[in-house]
């Protein structure tokens, strides 16, 4: 019979470095009926052999039949079976590995492909949480875990909010945990549209001392291209509107065109007025 093969006493400060066989075939003496009544129910049963690791440093042999025979506590079976433990038949011997324990938080990369319908735009970029999953195991195997993928995701011609989990592909064979199996997705889908913020100030920055340069005109317009609902909040404030003197002044040049930073929404800058300013020195 197939009992599942189990460890205990294994220290917080241990783990294993390979899984142990999942159960063990059993050779047990009993009454026939005994036996065919065990061979149906001993797998919905509680039953389990049981080995005790709390004394080991690194590396251990067991050999089951002589190490159960030792220990016919660590036999556990339901107290009304009346049956004799023979012999374990397969695996004769079991090699318990185990290495100091430690934990990481590995990066999650998400293999997704997420394309809007035309005329729709992804607003503040695709958000996951958490964007790292903290696993832990013996540190030989910790270690070889730099990244963790997620199952493969495609979603085409998207024109709504995003908000789903995605499975996090985990190493089942492995005797590692995971403080998470799965992430969460979200992404803000806006139809594209247009807007006009006037009267931007220009700022000139690195400007020597003794010079008092002006721009004209002061403030520019842009033409905005970006997600419809964001683009409604923003003010002049939120735009940056650079002429840095120490950079790109010249003497024989009298205009210019400006550095221009965009808050997170903006899709494009579909137009600049004027686009060039005239730097004068007072």
């Amino acid at each position: 019979m197939d009992i599942p093969l189990k460890v205990i006493g294994l220290n917080e400060n241990k783990a294993l470095v390979k899984p142990i066989p999942k159960s063990a075939s059993v050779r047990f003496r009993g009454q026939g009926q005994v036996l065919l009544w065990a061979y149906f129910t001993l797998p919905l049963s509680e039953s389990a052999l049981y080995l005790d690791v709390s004394k080991i440093h690194s590396l251990q042999e067991y050999h089951l039949s002589t190490y159960f025979e030792q220990h016919p506590d660590l036999v556990v079976l339901p107290r009304d079976f009346d049956m004799e433990f023979i012999n374990i038949v397969q695996p004769e011997t079991v090699w318990v590995n185990l290495e100091e324990s430690i934990s990481r938080n590995i990066p999650v990369k998400p293999d997704l492909q997420l394309n809007t319908a035309p005329g729709y735009v992804i607003v503040g970029g695709i958000q996951f949480m958490p964007d790292s999953i903290r696993v832990k195991g013996a540190e030989t195997l910790v270690n070889q875990v730099r990244v963790l993928k997620t199952a493969p995701l495609k979603l085409d011609n998207v024109v709504n909010d995003i908000f789903m989990d995605l499975p996090v592909k985990i190493e089942t064979s492995l005797p590692l945990s995971y403080s998470a199996n799965k992430i969460r997705l979200s992404a803000d889908v806006q139809s594209i549209g247009t807007r006009q913020i006037n009267r931007i100030p220009v700022s000139i920055i690195n400007v020597p001392p003794e010079m008092k340069p002006i721009a004209i005109p002061d403030k520019i317009d842009l033409i905005l291209e970006g997600g419809q609902d964001i683009l409604l909040t923003f003010k002049p404030e939120n735009f940056s509107v650079v002429f840095d003197f120490a950079k790109s002044w010249s003497p024989e040049q009298r205009q210019y065109p400006l550095e221009i930073e965009t808050p997170d929404g903006v899709r494009r800058i579909s137009g600049v007025h004027p686009e060039k300013v005239e730097i004068i020195l007072r």
